[in-house]
């Protein structure tokens, strides 16, 4: 299988089961998974060595469409990492603990029209989005809080930057489980 690093194929659509006999979706659906993590991993792999910081673990689990606890992504994180405890993990380790994790729907996210209720409760105004500040401190706070570093990121990837505000319709979506990334592990 090759490594993210060694592939510059962009990020795989994932193909749509056919009727194909289950033998043959296996052969379809490994291989889409596979690719799905490389690819994954590669974003975070920025001395293209086939590493990353294992701080990054928790962002790149996140971006498969996983939501662990807290509890959860250490325990994944421990079985990612080597013995000499380098700080880095390969993306070898890495691929053999998601793959199981991916194949058996782990750690799955809720819906969409869920994480939209979510957002329109928080929005007493009604006005279809947050200050950074408040989304913020909302996410430090509530729920499995985010730390000031997730809320950054967070804040970084979502918020408008002419308006200056999360309008929180456009990102309910990749704030949840891609349904045909689960759909190739169930099938």
């Amino acid at each position: 299988m090759d490594t993210p690093a060694e592939t510059n194929a962009p990020p795989a659509r994932l193909p749509q089961s056919d009727g194909l006999s289950a033998s043959a979706e296996q052969a379809v659906r490994i291989p889409a998974i596979h690719m799905r993590i490389a690819n994954a991993f590669r974003i975070f792999d920025h001395n293209n060595n086939d590493q990353v910081d294992a701080r990054e673990v928790g962002t790149i689990v996140r971006a498969l469409g996983c939501c662990p606890s807290e509890s959860d992504l250490r325990e994944i994180l421990r079985q990612c990492e080597e013995t000499e405890g380098t700080g880095a993990i390969k993306y070898s380790r890495f691929e053999s603990v998601m793959l199981p994790i991916l194949l058996d729907r782990r750690f799955p996210s809720v819906s969409e029209d869920v994480i939209l209720h979510a957002f329109r409760v928080l929005d007493e105004e009604g006005k279809g989005c947050f200050e950074p500040d408040k989304l913020k401190q909302i996410l430090m706070t509530e729920g499995e809080p985010f730390t000031e570093e997730e809320a950054e990121e967070m804040m970084a990837a979502a918020l408008d930057g002419e308006k200056k505000v999360v309008y929180y319709e456009d990102h309910a979506g990749a704030m949840c489980l891609e349904d045909a990334l689960y759909k190739l592990a169930s099938s």
